[in-house]
């Protein structure tokens, strides 16, 4: 059936059909039907009917002979696309071409021509195909418009000035904030120079060799703030703050710059005043990236800097007026009494600093962790606070990095699997408790005691083998710098673990300081292999092919390595299966990464969620060129299935019939 693709999308499109011929009317309601369910076919024998059922019912398209008694398919083109002024797909269906015929509906606005002939199912599926395409670009048409109605409602009320610039720096668009806060109307803006007509002259050159000149020429990144002065229609000087960035067209060549830039005169002409404290300020909390707060206890009133409102994601003049009720209203409720317990002593005497630590409301709903720190610097006669300054220090990651510590080492401690690391000299630094129970079990240490283990070397504890075995192991790690995994069957008992190693690195330096090494017993997961190899004989007969793969470590889309490939892949890729089995994805087809489909398949296994790759062409010096039409599943113990089929001759044909669409063009 044709058109899957379309069908995924779901939705019915209404046809209307009009030719005096009824055959050829019976004749397509049931091929268009049988091409693609989706097209609901209305037909009519007369242009004056069809313009009726028009008055009554909206159509997705509409498809005409031309030849036909009384008035034929143009003059019925030309009254919908001039009378009626309506843009619906039409496409002349006629069995007597001639392109006189097919240049003049050109003209009028004809979305196709074709011709009739050939086989039904062959005229039917060309026409099905074509009435499927018209309506999906007037989809995407209307789409289009709507969002660009969408961009320019919010040009109009954002609050920020937004202009746009061409290479010749005249203004092609400006919104009504920037016109309102420039005084002019729009059509007094657009097409004249944006530095001679609205920046002072005194700036101008700097402004161009420092931020227009190297964006334009791509020398400096998009997104960098610059601040300067614009001339309003009366005179006056506004300070703009300004974000830019280049219009590129569809070559990606920059054809223009778009500013959008906030009006923040009053802000400098405050800072302007506040300068000189700033500076001394800025001296003491420069090494300690602290916002500054100043609160008078008796009133209320409350002086911070920009520093404390970025804490919380504002600007600063966003949450004027402030006073101590700003800084209430966004801590977190449950802190606020051991807040006033700790302002208290400090009143009291009974501490040298107020010395709190707690959580404040960011802009974007967050909270964020903030110390605290203040201290009475002013008290009246009779002994009370009157003025009391402090600082504000983000210590978010480190509340974050603390509480991540935590639910790890309890995870890692009440873990099934066993869990241990080892520094460089082999020397164990830590071991969970399932680790201990093991080596207990194994009778290699004498009591639970974790002394028995940790800080002896692994070669006092293990057999030479072992140690052996683990020196190899680590080395890979430390010369890839990666982890490795590994999995073996116990030979006392039938069991199977697998381990993976992983190198612990200095936050700083990037060092390898050792190894975690975490041992999973994977017995059951090879138990569901070897009833999986049971089934192989089934897979290798059915005629699509079939790959398994596992994610060894889920957050590492290099760690797929195939566990099962079907016979018939063989036959697609020129490859035999003993070769790729047990390999990773990428040393088998390492093509596929730059195409994603490693990374698609690592998310299928960790969403448990089936994914339609489409259609994939690949090829390599081993693998023969081909198409195959690929679909992604998720299957238990982290593993994905993918199934693919070979449509490499669909495609073939696919491409002949666009050269013949192109070579009709050509001749017509």
């Amino acid at each position: 059936m044709a058109f899957d693709s379309y069908v995924l999308g779901g939705g019915q499109m209404k046809v209307l059909l009009v030719d005096d011929e009824t055959s050829i009317l019976d004749q397509g309601k049931i091929f268009l039907k049988k091409e693609d369910d989706r097209l609901d076919v209305e037909t009519t024998s007369s242009v004056e009917k069809a313009l009726e059922m028009l008055n009554n019912s909206k159509y997705d398209v509409i498809v005409s002979d031309y030849q036909m008694p009384e008035t034929d398919g143009l003059e019925f083109l030309e009254t919908v696309r001039e009378e009626r002024n309506s843009d619906v797909p039409f496409i002349i269906f006629t069995g007597k071409g001639r392109e006189e015929v097919a240049m003049e509906a050109l003209n009028l606005g004809v979305d196709r021509y074709l011709e009739k002939g050939g086989s039904l199912k062959s005229q039917y599926g060309v026409l099905a195909d074509a009435i499927v395409q018209e309506v999906e670009r007037g989809k995407a048409e209307r789409r289009l418009k709507k969002a660009k109605d969408r961009a320019q409602k919010y040009l109009n009320i954002a609050d920020v000035i937004i202009v746009a610039q061409d290479r010749n720096q005249e203004v092609i668009e400006i919104n009504e904030r920037g016109c309102e806060i420039l005084g002019y109307d729009k059509d007094e803006i657009i097409g004249k120079n944006w530095y001679e007509n609205f920046m002072p002259e005194r700036v101008r050159k700097d402004v161009l060799k420092g931020a227009t000149k190297p964006l334009m020429n791509g020398r400096v990144e998009e997104g960098k703030r610059y601040e300067n002065p614009i001339v309003t229609k009366d005179g006056e000087e506004r300070i703009i703050s300004w974000k830019n960035s280049v219009i590129r067209d569809d070559d990606g060549e920059t054809i223009g710059i778009l500013s959008s830039g906030r009006d923040i005169t009053e802000r400098k002409k405050a800072e302007e005043k506040l300068k000189e404290s700033e500076e001394r300020l800025d001296l003491a909390l420069e090494g300690t990236k602290a916002g500054l707060w100043d609160w008078n206890v008796q009133t209320g009133e409350t002086v911070f800097d920009e520093r404390w409102a970025e804490i919380v994601g504002y600007e600063l003049e966003e949450l004027e007026p402030v006073s101590i009720e700003t800084w209430k209203e966004l801590a977190h409720p449950e802190d606020l009494e051991r807040s006033d317990e700790l302002l208290e002593k400090h009143f009291d005497g009974e501490t040298d600093f107020y010395e709190f630590e707690g959580r404040m409301k960011h802009k974007d709903g967050q909270w964020v962790w903030v110390q605290d720190r203040g201290k009475v610097v002013e008290w009246d006669d009779e002994g009370n606070p009157v003025r009391m300054t402090g600082t504000h220090v983000d210590i978010t990651e480190r509340k974050r990095r603390e509480e991540n510590l935590k639910r790890y080492k309890k995870a890692v401690q009440s873990s099934d699997n066993s869990i241990y690391m080892i520094d460089k000299d082999y020397r164990y630094v830590f071991a969970n408790d399932e680790h201990i129970s093991r080596l207990l079990d194994d009778g290699k240490i004498p009591s639970r005691n974790k002394d028995e283990v940790v800080g002896r070397k692994y070669a006092e504890i293990h057999l030479d083998e072992e140690t052996d075995a683990l020196k190899d192991n680590v080395g890979r790690v430390l010369e890839k710098g990666k982890p490795v995994t590994e999995e073996y069957e116990f030979n006392t008992v039938d069991r199977w673990s697998s381990r993976t190693y992983s190198p612990v690195k200095d936050r700083e330096s990037g060092e390898i300081e050792g190894i975690i090494i975490v041992s999973e017993d994977i017995t059951e997961r090879k138990e569901r292999e070897r009833e999986l190899q049971t089934y192989a004989d089934v897979f290798d007969n059915v005629p699509v092919g079939l790959h398994i793969y596992r994610l060894e470590r889920p957050d590492d889309d290099s760690s797929l390595r195939m566990i099962y490939a079907n016979k018939i892949t063989e036959t697609y890729t020129s490859i035999p299966v003993e070769e790729v089995v047990s390999k990773t994805l990428d040393e088998s087809f390492p093509g596929l990464r730059e195409m994603g489909i490693p990374q698609a398949y690592a998310e299928v296994a960790r969403t448990g969620k089936a994914k339609e790759l489409g259609d994939v062409h690949y090829g390599d010096e081993k693998v023969p060129d081909r198409w195959f039409n690929v679909r992604a599943f998720p299957l238990p113990d982290n593993c994905v299935g993918a199934s693919f089929t070979d449509i490499t001759e669909r495609k073939k044909a696919e491409e002949e019939l666009e050269e013949a669409r192109d070579d009709y063009r050509v001749r017509r």
